[in-house]
């Protein structure tokens, strides 16, 4: 707990790893990254500064923009993935990926199944940005969310309360199953 005098409108954190604050005139406050006390002590609002305040060996890196740990950082920050990998994101999630010149890199570093897709090492399999070859992606279907299948692009899952009945991916999740 931290001590220090209660001075009018102030607010005191009780908990660095989950939030409990109060403010000096005993009512709850809410605290927020936009919050003058977040900004200036990321790490009092369970947030991280710098990569010490990061203990997750899965996510040891202190993301400046949205003081989060994460795996790994984007350039021109100091990247800690492997040789031959680069930091990421991919639907949010920071992640180490292998970088690439050309298909032999990839299966150098990866295996057989990958391509070099602008620098990165892709399944061109089952990648829906990807999916067959390299820049070739997979669009959402009607009413589902898309998927890559042996290079294929397809009807990943319907949506909830559609359904897929002629499995057809040109018209996606064409059955609303509450009213048809």
């Amino acid at each position: 707990m931290k001590s220090s005098s209660m001075l009018a409108g102030a607010v005191l954190c009780l908990s660095v790893s989950l939030p409990s604050c109060t403010s000096s005139s005993g009512g709850a406050a809410d605290l927020s990254l936009a919050d003058a006390d977040c900004l200036s002590n990321p790490p009092a609002c369970g947030l991280c500064a710098t990569d010490e305040h990061c203990k997750d060996p899965a996510a040891p890196r202190c993301e400046q923009n949205t003081h989060k740990c994460v795996a790994c950082l984007i350039p021109p920050a100091v990247d800690n993935c492997p040789s031959g990998q680069a930091c990421t994101i991919e639907n949010g999630t920071f992640k180490c990926t292998a970088t690439c010149a050309n298909i032999a890199d990839c299966q150098k570093i990866m295996g057989s199944g990958y391509d070099c897709c602008g620098g990165l090492c892709a399944r061109t399999d089952s990648d829906t940005a990807n999916c067959g070859g390299c820049g070739v992606t997979c669009d959402p279907p009607n009413n589902a969310d898309p998927a890559c299948y042996s290079g294929h692009c397809i009807i990943g899952v319907c949506h909830a309360g559609y359904d897929d009945c002629n499995k057809s991916i040109d018209d996606g999740c064409e059955v609303a199953t509450g009213t048809d």
